[in-house]
């Protein structure tokens, strides 16, 4: 139990270590505009030169381009896009945010405003169903 409460400590800085110190696989060779990396819990601004690491997912905003040079190839996020840096990146498309607001159903306020009323009338009709007066024996 005690080799447990030594050895627990050892290995997560060993791992922490090693999480700190991963090897780039790739850079920004050009930035135009607001550009971001994703990296765990973090948000890092990007500009040409910017060294990335696997699994860091770029994000383009509105208005702004970027090239990545990673894994052997170029891609290139246009504006309001984002790509995931990974071995399988070199050919993917990157996932467009403005065709995806696009193509989303969205509720139109006469669904919304019959929801409202029809709610409340119908929770009336289920309590006076069920509003029996006669006395139950035992």
């Amino acid at each position: 139990m005690n080799a447990i409460k030594i050895l627990a400590p050892a290995f997560g800085a060993a791992f922490l270590i090693g999480a700190a110190h991963a090897e780039p696989v790739g850079t920004m060779t050009s930035v135009e505009g607001e550009v971001f990396a994703l990296r765990g819990n973090e948000t890092i601004a990007l500009s040409a030169g910017d060294e990335l690491l696997a699994n860091d997912r770029v994000v383009a905003r509105e208005a702004a381009t970027a090239t990545i040079d990673a894994y052997g190839c170029a891609s290139t996020l246009n504006s309001g896009a984002m790509i995931s840096v990974n071995d399988t990146m070199c050919g993917a498309e990157p996932i467009s945010f403005g065709y995806a607001q696009a193509e989303g159903f969205a509720f139109s306020n006469f669904f919304i405003t019959a929801a409202l009323i029809a709610t409340p009338a119908i929770i009336g009709i289920a309590i006076s169903e069920s509003d029996d007066d006669d006395p139950v024996s035992p």
